[in-house]
């Protein structure tokens, strides 16, 4: 293997990163963004619906199924994107 090789393997695997990390950049951002919204439509509905014991009573649910649980993930996402960084920032590639 050339130099000029590895030299173009280095290129797609930094623009893979690149690609890679964006990606979960957008990903993260849209997951929290929802979440958020998701938990905002949750308490209006249930303020809406408290003459008549909140949203759970009003759809007639009970225990578990009243529960709305949106893991938040970002944390991890953001870990992830991190360790992409370091991976990409590695530029020593020799033959």
């Amino acid at each position: 293997m050339d130099q000029e090789c590895l030299w173009e393997y280095q290129i797609i695997c930094i623009n893979f990163a690149n690609e890679t990390i964006r990606g979960f950049n957008i990903l993260s951002n849209t997951q929290r963004s929802h979440r958020l919204t998701l938990l905002k439509h949750d308490m209006a509905l249930d303020y809406i619906l408290a003459k008549q014991g909140g949203l759970c009573v009003a759809l007639n649910l009970t225990g578990d199924d009243c529960y709305t649980l949106i893991p938040d993930s970002t944390d991890n996402i953001t870990s992830v994107i991190d360790a992409l960084k370091s991976i990409r920032e590695i530029q020593t590639w020799t033959i």
